[in-house]
């Protein structure tokens, strides 16, 4: 009974990530960083309330940074990117490179900027310089994955987990739990399937469409996150 309650969420899944998404070369909103955590943890932090295309200039400006020092962003670690905000300031580097979007909507919520800094800085204390790393961290779980995660999630504006989880979707550590937003996509779209197997089903479900299992994830998370924001998500632990 088990495999056909499976087989059924499977299918269910199936049907409305065909349905919601469309197909799956239309997804250009993807995006992988499986060797520069410096480009993923961009990515993560600003990927939040905002397009997916105002992510991807972001991105682009801090490549485009890097490139004109003599270095090459597609390899850039935590230690690099947070160098940039030795150089440039936390101001310098929003003018240069991000924007003036905060971590939530508040106009007392600290900038953007400012959360990738001290992102940079969680992992470089945890010795987390690059995607292999963040790999081995998730891998080893125990008392050293939960210290990291909780230092990033005490950044303000961070404490939902889902930039965190953002990182893993974009650096290749889709082990990680998956994100609330995916939870809820596959509760809505499989009603009776368990959260344990959440990440059991999108594999499947990728597998079908021929699609890595990554791009899947961010797929669903791009659709959960810019056509049905849960604001208790995005906003959760806010005020820290």
């Amino acid at each position: 009974m088990d495999a056909v309650r499976r087989l059924e969420s499977v299918n269910r899944l199936l049907q409305a990530v065909k349905r919601d998404l469309g197909d799956s070369s239309t997804w250009d909103y993807v995006r992988f960083y499986p060797y520069s955590l410096a480009l993923g943890t961009v990515d993560a932090i600003w990927s939040v309330r905002v397009r997916a295309g105002e992510t991807i200039q972001i991105v682009a400006r801090y490549a485009a940074y890097r490139r004109d020092q003599g270095a090459d962003p597609d390899t850039d670690t935590s230690s690099d990117l947070l160098h940039t905000f030795d150089v440039l300031g936390v101001e310098g580097w929003t003018e240069r490179i991000g924007n003036h979007q905060r971590t939530y909507a508040s106009v007392e919520a600290p900038p953007k900027a400012e959360a990738v800094r001290r992102a940079a800085a969680v992992l470089v204390d945890g010795g987390i310089e690059t995607p292999e790393d963040l790999d081995r961290l998730v891998a080893g779980g125990g008392a050293a994955l939960r210290r990291v995660e909780s230092a990033w999630r005490s950044i303000p504006g961070e404490a939902s987990g889902l930039t965190w989880r953002r990182l893993g979707l974009v650096t290749g550590a889709y082990d990680l739990p998956p994100s609330p937003w995916l939870v809820h996509y596959i509760a809505d779209a499989a009603p009776g399937s368990r959260t344990s197997q959440a990440g059991e089903l999108l594999d499947e479900v990728a597998l079908r469409l021929g699609v890595a299992p990554m791009a899947l994830r961010q797929a669903i998370w791009h659709y959960e996150s810019t056509s049905q924001p849960d604001a208790a998500l995005v906003h959760q632990g806010a005020s820290k």
